[in-house]
């Protein structure tokens, strides 16, 4: 019987590590989205128009998961992954859709 109850105390002290690092895990995240999303807006004030709106959805992508794994920290899952995930992932396609077309042109201007 000492047996099942070691072993199950190892498991219950296992998951709330697991919860631990998790929680630094997100943490560190948001730290470091913020501040990786500090270039790229500095970039959208300063870059022309062309580049403009490539910079700046690449910083609302940053911002916008930074605040999902803020949320995340907290304890607010059924929002983060609801709202934030999503709406991260609609930006990250939005900024690749952005890029490819951008590249596209370039391609067909140069052919020409």
């Amino acid at each position: 019987m000492e047996f099942v109850s070691v072993f199950l105390s190892t498991i219950v002290q296992s998951k709330r590590d697991n919860e631990i690092m998790q929680e630094v895990y997100n943490f560190l995240s948001t730290i470091f989205v913020f501040v990786a999303s500090i270039i790229p807006s500095y970039l959208a004030v300063k870059l022309d128009k062309k580049y403009r709106k490539l910079a700046m959805f690449l910083a609302l992508f940053l911002v916008v998961h930074g605040i999902y794994h803020a949320l995340k920290t907290y304890g607010h899952e059924v929002i983060s992954v609801a709202v934030f995930e999503t709406a991260s992932i609609i930006l990250l396609i939005v900024f690749g859709l952005l890029l490819y077309n951008g590249k596209r042109k370039t391609v067909l201007k140069h052919e020409y």
